[in-house]
């Protein structure tokens, strides 16, 4: 494992975690992986998990209205959509 703020990446093949297995398409063949990663301080990682909220939101069409373009980083993304997030 990483040592923490590193940013290094570690990642393992789908395998058994059902749920995992289930936005892969049901098995590890589909090439999902997961990712872990290690962050130096609650901010960046907020920071890195409102960057993903907005990459799933617009990658999955369920995000609220007025959401920034796609690659915002998370200083870009208004102050509403980042988290913890309460739909109004």
């Amino acid at each position: 494992m990483s040592p923490a703020g590193s940013g290094a990446v570690m990642s393992s093949p789908c395998r058994t975690v059902r749920s995992v297995r289930a936005r892969c398409g049901g098995s590890a063949e589909t090439g999902c992986r997961v990712e872990v990663r290690a962050f130096g301080s609650r901010g960046a990682r907020d920071a890195a998990t409102d960057e993903m909220a907005l990459d799933g939101w617009l990658h999955w069409g369920n995000g609220p209205g007025g959401l920034p373009a796609a690659g915002t980083a998370a200083d870009g993304i208004p102050a509403c959509f980042r988290g913890p997030y309460r739909p109004s």
